[in-house]
């Protein structure tokens, strides 16, 4: 079983190139409050949950068990990192990270690299 880890930090580090997203897709095995966990069409099992999870909840994420959801992320540390959710039965749809990786909860940073100004 993967299990989306979680990240703290102040959002002070520099912007980084997009990282190789890959696609993933499956049913809902179990849902909560606390985590979504889908079995993919390869056999792995992906937990989203913490505040990749919450932070899809508070976008109105939605699923029920048996549904179909496609994840794009990364493997990072043989972990996969959710960065975009969809689900394809009630099209519900997160946006968790940028193509850089950088979580959306953890703001625009400070300007570094953004052509920005926070």
């Amino acid at each position: 079983m993967k299990i989306c880890p979680t990240y703290s930090g102040n959002g002070q580090g520099v912007a980084t190139q997009a990282v190789p997203m890959t696609t993933l897709q499956g049913a809902v095995v179990s849902v909560d409050e606390f985590a979504l966990t889908i079995r993919a069409a390869n056999g792995e099992q992906v937990v989203v949950q913490n505040r990749p999870w919450s932070f899809a909840l508070e976008q109105k994420f939605a699923a029920k068990v048996g549904e179909q959801i496609k994840l794009t992320g990364f493997y990072q540390n043989g972990l996969f990192e959710v960065a975009q959710m969809e689900n394809l039965t009630n099209g519900a749809r997160a946006e968790i990270r940028d193509q850089s990786g950088r979580p959306g909860w953890a703001g625009k940073g400070n300007g570094f690299n953004t052509g920005t100004v926070n």
